[in-house]
């Protein structure tokens, strides 16, 4: 027989009869219920892990819930094509570090020993742009720039407006240079054409010719010859025209760069392109 204090009675309304209560009974048998409840928590936890469809559940390192920062995408170093068929059109890179490309068309010999004789203590790489006729003309200095890490680049044969050009016209216009560069370095491949005629760099039919031949892009700059330093901005491409300027004015700019820790670097190196050289 239990003893009287392990039972308590709860009067009920049914016909006056009294229900015995088990207080341990209804503690076990909640306890029961807990842990299945508990169970099935953690196998739906464990499902969801398994969900590669289930949102992530992200803590911090105090196991606080929070919403991760999606970090802004950085742009890309070389520019986008502005339309369906054409090849970018190249101002600037899209970078922090404090580098510019110089590119200087129309140089002679002179301007280009004095540029080189400047370039070579700075560790300074210049892009030349280069019309068939120069190549013609200057092939011993054209070769001393490239051997010596600066960059040559094309302005077709006569830097004219070549979106104009008949199709056989405008093929010699690319390749006749070509032909000539080769002769000087064999294996070398143009990455970058500058002429003088701005509606060139939407011409689709252009853009289609210049991909055949493994050209990268058509290249303006950023900057023109400028006259305050305030201008410059990691990225840069800075022009030059011997036409208009003499060679003293681009060494001082060079040197400033240098002594402002920029450094001048070519258009491959600024767009991290592969040299020109591919044999």
């Amino acid at each position: 027989m239990p003893r009287q204090d392990e039972f308590q009675t709860l009067p009920m309304r049914s016909g006056g009869r009294k229900v015995r209560f088990n207080p341990g009974a209804w503690v076990t048998v909640a306890l029961i219920i807990a842990i299945a409840v508990f169970a099935v928590l953690i196998i739906k936890d464990a499902v969801k892990k398994d969900d590669p469809d289930a949102p992530m559940q992200i803590t911090d390192l105090y196991g606080n819930p929070y919403t991760p920062v999606t970090p802004t995408p950085t742009p890309p170093l070389r520019p986008q094509s502005e339309g369906e068929g054409l090849l970018p059109v190249f101002f600037s890179a899209n970078t922090q570090e404090a580098v510019v490309a110089v590119t200087v068309q129309n140089a002679d010999a002179k301007a280009i020993d004095t540029l080189l004789e400047t370039c070579g203590p700075l560790d300074a790489h210049i892009t030349f742009f280069m019309k068939g006729e120069e190549l013609q003309a200057l092939p011993e200095s054209v070769a001393i720039a490239y051997l010596s890490g600066h960059e040559i680049e094309s302005r077709g044969m006569n830097a004219g407006n070549l979106s104009s050009l008949q199709d056989e016209a405008l093929a010699n216009e690319l390749d006749a240079p070509g032909q000539l560069m080769n002769a000087i370095a064999p294996g070398y491949a143009f990455h970058f054409l500058r002429t003088d005629n701005f509606s060139d760099d939407s011409d689709r039919r252009l853009s289609a010719y210049l991909a055949q031949r493994g050209y990268k892009g058509i290249c303006r700059w950023a900057l023109n010859e400028p006259r305050s330093f305030e201008q410059v901005a990691p990225g840069q491409i800075i022009n030059f025209d011997l036409s208009n300027v003499k060679a003293d004015r681009i060494v001082y700019v060079i040197k400033y760069l240098y002594e402002s820790s920029y450094r001048v670097v070519s258009l491959n190196e600024l767009f991290d392109y592969e040299p020109n050289l591919v044999d």
